[in-house]
């Protein structure tokens, strides 16, 4: 029994992975300086804090509840607005964004954070 599986190893012997670790590095590059994507991630991290400020002035469960409907919603609107070209970003941000120049991630940052603020604020009003 031994002899038949050390054979059949031989026979069939283990092939090894192709390594596409050289295509993913390409997609995550590709991934990281879309502009959608990465307004995406700043959305959801405006949200989170968004939440946990709410969670540490002690709301109802009901408001807790209302106010995440309320970020998701604005969150998929600037996203929406983005995607369809309702909303422009400065040019001169989704340049250094693709060519991933050092803060550009933070001028986007700051630019969700204030379509983000505007559509939160129109909704207060």
């Amino acid at each position: 029994m031994v002899e038949t599986v050390i054979s059949t190893a031989f026979k069939y012997p283990e092939v090894p992975l192709e390594d596409h670790s050289e295509q993913s590095e390409q997609d995550r590059v590709l991934c990281s300086a879309n502009i959608v994507h990465q307004a995406d991630n700043h959305l959801r991290s405006l949200v989170n804090k968004q939440m946990r400020s709410l969670k540490d002035k002690n709301l109802s469960k009901q408001e807790m509840k209302e106010s995440s409907s309320q970020f998701y919603s604005i969150k998929q609107e600037v996203l929406e607005d983005l995607k369809t070209g309702f909303t422009k970003l400065d040019r001169n941000v989704v340049d250094g964004v693709e060519s991933r120049e050092p803060g550009s991630a933070d001028q986007l940052a700051a630019v969700i954070l204030d379509l983000f603020s505007h559509k939160l604020n129109i909704r207060k009003s």
